[in-house]
Order: structure tokens, then sequence, then C-alpha cells
């Protein structure tokens, strides 16, 4: 309880601690006058607390705010206001990388969730290919977000067909990295003795019977 407790307090410091980061950012392109820069900052901060509101599953949405969070401080503070995203082709990439990671873990722990409340068993392979499904069309809508900014003439996120193909190769890097972590893990496979079988839902072995096979 003691080490449950430690964890929470140090991811909510670590929470209010990019949030603050975040605010500094904003509170200087409201100074600069940069309009831009600043609308993108306060729904940056914005997207931080949305975890809070639309998730109920306590871990779930305690994970999507830090990771959320983490990310967007990255891109906030990072690449924007230290410009690291100009300056640094590589930076771009890390990030994605970074991101359809994060975005593929919290799919796993959202599936992974899911099919313990329903007492349900997916088969590892089905799962790897939801959660690889699942990160590569986040990465996909992320281009498709990138290309019809960019239509305004305000931004300049993409930089031709090469650098957009850079971006999905390096969202699929990360997902599939991560998958690979977890099926080393075993954490892919969700194992009926990790919670309990439920008569009428189509097996009705009791936990014992299924450990002693």
């Amino acid at each position: 309880m003691v080490t449950r407790i430690n964890v929470y307090n140090v991811s909510a410091v670590l929470v209010l601690f990019c949030r603050i980061a975040m605010g500094l950012c904003v509170v200087h392109w409201w100074y600069e006058s940069d309009v831009l820069q600043l609308s993108v900052g306060i729904g940056a901060l914005t997207l931080t607390l949305l975890p809070g509101v639309i998730i109920r599953d306590s871990l779930l949405q305690g994970m999507t705010t830090i990771v959320i969070t983490l990310l967007i401080t990255a891109h906030v503070v990072l690449g924007m206001s230290a410009s690291l995203y100009e300056t640094s082709y590589i930076y771009d990439k890390f990030m994605h990388v970074l991101g359809s990671s994060a975005i593929a873990g919290l799919l796993l722990l959202a599936l992974h969730r899911y099919c313990l409340r329903q007492s349900i068993e997916l088969p590892v392979v089905f799962v790897a290919i939801i959660v690889m499904g699942g990160t590569l069309s986040v990465g996909t809508l992320w281009e498709i977000f990138e290309f019809t900014i960019d239509r305004t003439g305000l931004f300049n996120a993409q930089r031709g067909l090469y650098d957009t193909m850079l971006d999905l190769i390096a969202d699929t890097t990360g997902g599939f990295l991560l998958v690979i972590l977890t099926l080393a893990t075993n954490f892919l496979r969700i194992q009926p003795e990790h919670y309990e079988l439920s008569p009428g839902r189509g097996n009705n072995k009791t936990e014992t019977e299924v450990n002693n096979e």
C-alpha cells in the first residue's frame, strides 16, 4: 500500500510539473503575442485534462494521464518552445517512435483491463493485431491532421512524402517494439487463472480445474 501511494504521489508531482512547464510556455507566448503558438499551448494543456473526464477505470485513467502529459510536454516544451523540431531532425522521428509505443501500451492496457472485467481470453496473435492496427490507425490520423493544418498556410508540419513515410515507419517501429516487449514478458497472454471464470459465458470450468489441466 505504501509503495502504491508513493507511486501515485510521484506520478501526480510529475504531471503537475509538466503542466507548470507547459503553462510557462503559454505565458511566454502570450507575452510575445504569438497567437498561433498560444492556441496550441492552451489546446495541449486541455488535452492533458481529458483522460480524467472521459476514462472511468482508475488505473487506465492514471496511466493515460501520465503518458499523454509526458508526450505533450515533450512536444510543446522541447519540440516547439526549445525548437528541437526545427534544429533536430532526429527528435521528430524519436517522438514518433516514443508516441506510437505509448499508444500501443495504452491500447494493450485498455484491452487487458476489458478482458479481465469480461472474464474472456483472447489469442495472443489477435491481441497483437488489434494493438498494432490501433497504433497505426492513430499514426495515420496524425499524418492526416498534419496535412490538414498545413493547408491553412499557418503550419509546415509535413515536409514532403519522404518525411511523411519516415514518420509512418517510425510509428510502425514504435508499436512493433512495444508488442515484442510485451510478448517477451508474456503480458499479452491473458490467462484464465488471473480471474474467476463466470458460468454462462461458454465455459463452466472452475479456476482450479483450469489450473490442473
